[in-house]
């Protein structure tokens, strides 16, 4: 005849503690993480609420073949960091990056870019502060619109 053994395994309750003990664990770490996400989110939200940008003036060069902007910053907050964005008439599109560019509030920035004459529009928008943007059309651009 065998003989059995006999195996005993942890006891419901006891299991039941243990499960409970590790969700508030885990329900713990989340709710840190979320609340420090919401405040970041929420201190840039409010910080880019009052960031404004307004395209003073643009130029293009024909021998040059470059296109100046100036941007003032009639916002209350510093800006970093742009991207130029030139429409053609034949809808490409021509973007240009400036990472290092900082604009401070009250202040007015210059951007170049090289582009053939046929631009349609010109447009800034600031990458730290997505709806801080504008744009001219081609009427406004000295040297190609008037």
């Amino acid at each position: 005849m065998k003989s059995r053994s006999k195996r005993k395994g942890i006891s419901p309750l006891i299991s039941v503690i243990l499960l409970i003990a590790f969700t508030m664990v885990v329900a713990g770490i989340l709710a840190a993480w979320a609340t420090q996400f919401v405040q970041v989110r929420q201190s840039e939200f409010v910080k880019c609420a009052d960031a404004r940008i307004l395209i003073q003036s643009s130029y293009y060069d024909n021998g040059t073949q470059q296109l100046y902007t100036n941007v003032f910053n009639n916002g209350k907050v510093d800006l970093d960091g742009f991207t130029f964005i030139v429409t053609l008439e034949n809808s490409s599109i021509l973007s240009t990056n400036f990472d290092n560019t900082t604009v401070l509030s009250g202040g007015v920035g210059t951007f170049n870019m090289t582009s053939s004459s046929n631009v349609k529009e010109v447009s800034l928008r600031s990458r730290q502060c997505q709806g801080a943007q504008d744009s001219i059309g081609k009427y406004y651009i000295q040297g190609i619109g008037y």
